[in-house]
């Protein structure tokens, strides 16, 4: 947590929510952070991955009280906007799986260009810790919430992507951890981190890095 708000407090300002671009490549990755978290908690992720592969990267802030909608809608703008006829990998964090997974299933003309979804101590099946706190954007990640239950309905749309899911096993944000396994017809890694510390891990890193062009 402390690393987060490091990387927030010192990054600079985003403009309408869209972040830094960094790389160059024949393939746009666009970053999707947590709740409660900015664009800049990706910095050293999208670093590795920017100088590792032929990729742009992308990152993208929202805030806590936002609508699942309106920061899917925005997703949506950011990819149409910064394709360039490229194809485009997702990459989401908690929520930001959630997010990741909608563009894919429920994005329109916007999911038409995404072919890799990375998701990383995301609740595919909900979390039982949201249970209590109130806002919007917590609702969607309750058990059983109208977003997921969209998302199971629409699940054949995530057939034509190849995806991951990548799962802290000591995640006290995602209970039980096993929801962010519930990714369909996706490859599960396990891994012995946190729910924030996931973002940091070298070995989330590398598995990044491998799946996402």
């Amino acid at each position: 947590m402390l690393k987060q708000g490091h990387l927030i407090a010192n990054a600079p300002g985003a403009r309408d929510g869209v972040g830094t671009r960094l790389g160059h490549g024949d393939r746009l990755v666009v970053f999707v952070h947590g709740f409660m978290a900015r664009g800049p908690v990706w910095g050293p992720m999208r670093h590795a991955v920017a100088a590792s592969k032929a990729v742009e990267t992308i990152d993208l802030s929202y805030g806590p009280l936002e609508s699942f909608e309106a920061v899917c809608a925005r997703v949506r703008r950011v990819i149409l906007a910064h394709h360039e006829g490229r194809p485009v990998t997702m990459v989401g964090h908690s929520l930001g799986g959630l997010v990741s997974r909608w563009i894919v299933q429920e994005g329109h003309d916007a999911a038409t260009h995404v072919d890799r979804l990375i998701t990383l101590a995301s609740p595919h099946d909900g979390t039982t810790a949201a249970r209590i706190p109130a806002g919007p954007l917590v609702s969607a990640i309750r058990p059983r919430s109208a977003v997921l239950q969209t998302l199971h309905a629409s699940v054949a749309a995530l057939e034509r992507v190849h995806r991951v899911a990548v799962v802290a096993a000591k995640d006290r944000m995602i209970t039980p951890p096993s929801s962010a396994a519930a990714l369909p017809g996706a490859e599960v890694v396990w891994l012995d981190v946190g729910h924030n510390e996931i973002l940091f891990d070298p070995e989330a890193i590398a598995i990044v890095e491998r799946h996402v062009a």
